[in-house]
């Protein structure tokens, strides 16, 4: 009797760790991300898909091929694995996996990834430098996923930017570092799905393309002066949501908001890019600092 009790348990037990184990793996197949593209010269704002194609074997390891455009200067193709809470990706001009993410990090811990440095910024030795600031859980698709809470500690002396929140099983905002100088540039992570998680920090569909103002006058927005000082106001009638500013490099920029005044006080004077949604669509506006 205890034998058959313990046949009938491994029977509907195994289906659970099978499961289980599925849901832990990095980039399974048919895993889709959505990002956000900016054109730094002309001010369009499109998005980048990135897709698990099929599984493969690259240096004698088990990995995931992903295929998009990463950015404006990076490879199209992307080989990745993940073995004891770290993700690793092939860096093509050192021919070996480079570890990408750590989630069994701890507070306090620095991680170097080797950037895609040839015939890009100086041409010589790069690494993206990340400082574990914090550590977190975020339920995403009823699942508890670790969060990694990371800052950039070389950014001043490096030709490339990433870091920031980094979710286990979606990434961080970006999936590699990005050199400041494509055009298009990447921009925040929009959606991820893998048939068991589905996160977005959009309202609006994960393949939208924004819409310049000057072609739909009929939409009830203004912001004024611009080109500004130290502050604009906006003014409109409807609900104005997902609102960002973002540099010329297409990275998002803080600021401060008093009311209908957004204030840029402590960024040079330049170039930006303001972006929301109304009524599900995306529309940008650029934005004269002088």
């Amino acid at each position: 009797m205890k034998m058959l009790l313990f046949f009938f348990s491994l029977f509907f037990l195994i289906p659970f760790v099978s499961n289980h184990l599925l849901s832990q793996n990095w980039a399974p197949v048919g895993a889709t991300w959505y990002f956000e593209k900016n054109f730094t010269n002309s001010f369009d704002i499109d998005y980048t898909k990135i897709e698990v194609e099929k599984d493969t074997v690259v240096l004698g390891l088990n990995c995931s091929k992903l295929l998009g455009n990463f950015d404006g200067c990076m490879w199209n193709s992307q080989f990745m694995y993940e073995s004891n809470d770290s993700i690793y990706f092939y860096h093509p001009t050192n021919n070996k996996f480079e570890m990408l993410f750590d989630f069994g990090a701890a507070v306090g811990d620095v991680w170097k990834i080797p950037n895609y440095t040839t015939n890009f910024g100086s041409g010589g030795i790069d690494t993206t430098e990340l400082l574990v600031d914090s550590l977190g859980i975020i339920m995403v698709s009823g699942e508890n996923l670790r969060v990694v809470y990371t800052s950039q500690i070389n950014a001043s002396t490096s030709d490339f930017e990433f870091g920031g929140t980094i979710i286990e099983k979606i990434g961080a905002n970006y999936m590699f570092p990005s050199f400041f100088a494509c055009d298009p540039v990447p921009g925040d992570i929009r959606c991820y799905s893998d048939g068991m998680i589905d996160y977005s920090t959009v309202p609006f569909a994960c393949d939208a393309q924004a819409v310049g103002l000057s072609e739909n006058q009929i939409i009830d927005f203004s912001v004024s002066p611009n080109p500004f000082n130290s502050y604009f106001e906006i003014s409109s009638d409807q609900n104005i949501r997902n609102l960002k500013i973002k540099n010329m490099q297409g990275q998002n920029i803080s600021y401060e908001q008093k009311g209908n005044r957004i204030f840029l006080n402590s960024y040079p004077n330049g170039i930006y890019l303001l972006t929301f949604e109304q009524e599900g669509r995306m529309f940008q506006q650029k934005l004269i600092k002088e």
